[in-house]
Formats: C-alpha cells, sequence, structure tokens
C-alpha cells in the first residue's frame, strides 16, 4: 500500500524536504510519496516513453511507476500465419483455404477477450483491444486460432511469466517465440 502526503500549496523545494523527512521518519522504501495538489508524484522519474525509466517501470502520464500493480491496454494489432498447419503439414481448411485467424489473451488464468476472427487469410489485422490488471508475478498466455465450424485448430500459443520485460517494451512485435513461424504485433500500454 502507497502512502501519499499531500504538500498543497508548498514549493517543490519545501515539498523534498517534507519528502525526507518523511521518508527517514519512515525508514524510506515503505511506498510513500510527496504528490501535488493533482496528485502527481513530484519525485517520480521523467520520461516520454517507458525506455526511459528502468527495466521494472512504465511511463505513465511522463513518470516512470512500477509496472506492475496497474491496468494495461492490449492492442491485438496484426499477425503473420503460416501457410500450412504445423500439426500435420496440410492446409487449413479441409478445401485448402487459408485460415481464419482470431487472438485470445488470459491473464493468469483468467480470460479477457479474444479478437473476432478474420476471415481466410495469412495476415490478420484485428486492432482489437483488451484491458485487464496485471502484477508484476502475473503470467500472461496468448492463443491463435483458426476458427472452424467444428473444433478451432490451433495456431499458436505462448506464455508470459513474469510480464515485466514485455510491459516495459511496449508489448511484441515479431515471432512469438524461438522457432515460432508465427508473428504477432500486441501492443501493450499502462492505463
Amino acid at each position: 500500500m502507497t502512502t501519499k502526503y499531500f504538500a498543497h500549496g508548498a514549493t517543490q523545494r519545501e515539498c523534498a524536504a517534507l519528502a525526507n523527512a518523511f521518508l527517514l521518519l519512515l525508514g524510506g522504501g515503505c511506498g510513500a510519496q510527496v504528490v501535488d495538489q493533482d496528485g502527481n508524484n513530484l519525485f517520480a522519474t521523467k520520461c516520454t516513453h517507458s525506455s526511459d525509466c528502468d527495466e521494472q517501470s512504465v511511463c505513465v502520464s511522463s513518470a516512470c511507476e512500477p509496472a506492475g500493480g496497474r491496468r494495461y491496454r492490449f492492442t491485438f494489432i496484426n499477425a503473420t500465419v503460416p501457410d500450412l498447419d504445423p500439426s500435420d503439414g496440410l492446409a487449413w481448411d479441409a478445401l485448402g483455404g487459408a485460415p481464419d485467424p482470431y487472438a485470445c489473451l488470459a491473464v493468469d488464468n483468467a480470460a479477457i477477450g479474444c479478437t473476432t476472427a478474420a476471415q481466410d487469410t495469412y495476415r490478420p489485422t484485428w486492432n482489437q483491444a483488451f484491458e485487464a490488471v496485471v502484477q508484476a508475478s502475473s503470467r500472461i498466455d496468448v492463443t491463435i486460432s483458426d476458427e472452424d465450424a467444428t473444433t478451432p485448430d490451433a495456431i499458436d500459443s505462448f506464455y508470459i511469466d513474469p510480464p515485466v520485460w514485455m510491459l516495459h517494451a511496449g508489448g511484441i512485435d515479431g515471432p512469438t517465440h524461438d522457432g515460432s513461424k508465427t508473428s504477432l504485433h500486441l501492443s501493450v500500454t499502462p492505463r
């Protein structure tokens, strides 16, 4: 839990002195913050992108904040899937057609959402977003499947555990894992 100390009407120098005094009294590192009247952390590292922050942080409203314990928007932008079903080397559809790919997201084994299926394509474009709270210790699962009349065919699946590197990097843009023939562009934005 973070304790916030408000310093209404104080200058930033006065706030710095107050912050140091509070942090010394509280033993430091206990989650204390000094914020202005708008709730802005006066001592957060300033940033324009998460790459300006350390590897455990993300850029939120021009301040580096801890990556875990916050809401993120996951936007499935597009993907490239293999021409043939890797499980059997055959065409995706019985009549030799292209797959109907869709992607699903789960956080800590809780289903968050699935995109709509893109029809008859090896390069689906979804531009569909889902939001979820992610902890630093969360597990994020992504599956990409081919929608079929009976049972969906698995195209690819992977998980990220812990997800801090992906949150810091702002998502994934490339192969889903080593040796995969599936490429995914998934944008991840802190809210």
